[in-house]
């Protein structure tokens, strides 16, 4: 008896992720056709294999880049701060998407 391959869908809940994170997870270098997931057209399907080697790979993923905050905005002003230290950061953020391209 051969196994019934998951979708994209069925997939993201084995993982207990959303499936909108799974397809942002599935663009990861680390993440390869024919290891973590099979293509069949446009389409992903995910065997037992594929989930075991999917949740390997995002646990060292999450693993390397949990530390790391570099190159992150904050989108909160800090609570510790006093207000006009709050007004200050807000402005600055602003101020920054404003100018940032796209």
């Amino acid at each position: 008896m051969t196994e019934t391959p998951l979708t994209i869908i069925e997939a993201a809940e084995a993982l207990g992720i959303a499936r909108r994170t799974l397809d942002e997870k599935l663009k990861h270098p680390a993440i390869r056709p024919g290891v973590h997931f099979e293509l069949r057209g446009n389409r992903k399907v995910f065997y037992r294999s594929n989930i075991l080697q999917l949740r390997k790979a995002l646990t060292e993923c999450a693993c390397k880049s949990s530390g790391s905050t570099a190159g992150r905005t904050p989108t909160e002003p800090d609570p510790t701060a006093d207000e006009s230290g709050n007004l200050l950061a807000l402005r600055t953020l602003a101020a920054q998407r404003r100018s940032a391209p796209g």
